[in-house]
């Protein structure tokens, strides 16, 4: 029995819905990629990631010249200490903790909607969007 087979009534989207899925071959079954939304959000992600970076490794060169408290430092090597001292509201830990994971939520979401390259990228593309987002 086709599930699908009563529900061709209606209007707007529901009827269009009804009409390309109705088609066995799905000839009409198109939609848009919005690939170029896509690349844009792929970049803006890209030059958030690139942001944060920026302030992680300006929050690590801060805390290794300003700390003279040798558990500061040793946060800035060994993680269960980085962990411990970023539990502490008013200790610089807390806040490169909260960066951290800013990071990690933003690649996640980046390395979800990334495509998997095919092959390599051409020499025009290695130097080309560096140089246009960063100017390197």
């Amino acid at each position: 029995m086709d599930v699908e087979a009563g529900r061709g009534g209606g209007t707007g989207f529901q009827a269009l819905a009804y009409r390309i899925v109705r088609n066995p071959n799905y000839e009409s079954f198109m939609f848009r990629k919005f690939d170029s939304l896509s690349a844009r959000n792929l970049l803006h992600l890209e030059a958030k990631l690139a942001y944060l970076e920026h302030k992680l490794d300006k929050a690590d060169e801060e805390a290794a010249h300003l700390s003279a408290d040798t558990e500061s430092l040793r946060s800035l090597s060994s993680w269960q200490a980085f962990e411990e001292n970023a539990t502490k509201f008013g200790q610089p830990e807390h806040a490169r903790m909260k960066l951290v994971e800013k990071i990690q939520e933003t690649l996640k979401e980046y390395r979800k909607l990334r495509p998997r390259p095919i092959t390599t990228p051409g020499h025009g593309m290695t130097w080309c969007l560096p140089t246009y987002l960063f100017g390197i």
